[in-house]
């Protein structure tokens, strides 16, 4: 689909200090997904939409993991589908979860496989 630019785009800060990593994923049109350490050392994915862009608006859709999880990696593999890596104790965990979309009318991401 082509898509062209009418007028001029809107700059939308999110974030204007530093509060943690956020490495974007993927937007289901105004709603956009980061893997972030925002309140979350060990890693989360949030949903943070443009119409509502304040903090306190954010949504987790896939937590922070509970236990001994050093950290949480995300690896977008297709559309909405994360597969997400979990270093537990000495080894590694992965599992692959469906984003939210309109479409899917999902509220928070789904754990669909263990790998």
């Amino acid at each position: 689909e082509n898509r062209e630019f009418k007028g001029r785009m809107t700059f939308t800060p999110l974030v204007d200090e530093w509060v943690g990593a956020f490495n974007y994923i993927q937007n289901d049109g105004t709603r956009f997904f980061f893997d972030t350490s925002y309140k979350a050392p060990r890693g989360k994915i949030v949903q943070i939409d443009l119409e509502k862009p304040k903090s306190a608006d954010w949504h987790d859709v896939i937590s922070q993991p509970e236990g001994n999880v050093v950290a949480l990696k995300s690896h977008l593999i297709s559309n909405y589908t994360l597969v997400i890596t979990y270093e537990k104790d000495v080894s590694s965990e992965m599992a692959a979860w469906q984003l939210p979309t309109a479409e899917n009318g999902l509220s928070v991401a789904q754990r669909i496989h263990d790998i």
